[in-house]
């Protein structure tokens, strides 16, 4: 295991350092879920497998065109106008 630093410098993008996770840590619990009442775990070789082939099934849907929304410029009714214009939202 190296120091906080190392690995800074080694694993600087969030694949880099589940990749590192993986190799040092593989067996070790990364993740728990629950399903159905019941906790499941994974390992950081699971997480970093099923990060794998999620990316994979990503990349063969392939990009889509972006859809926008008619309206997408908008703005919502009574924004910018008056005195409103500078209100923060209360707390509930």
């Amino acid at each position: 295991m190296m120091d906080y630093a190392g690995r800074v410098a080694q694993a600087d993008t969030y694949p880099k350092l589940l990749r590192l996770n993986a190799r040092e840590h593989g067996g070790e619990i990364a993740l728990r879920e629950k399903d159905f009442g019941l906790w499941r775990v994974f390992t950081w070789n699971d997480y970093q497998t099923r990060v794998h082939d999620f990316a994979l099934g990503m990349v063969e849907l392939g990009p889509r065109p972006r859809r926008r929304h008619r309206h997408h410029r908008r703005q919502p009714a009574g924004l910018g106008r008056g005195r409103d214009r500078h209100a923060t939202p209360s707390a509930p």
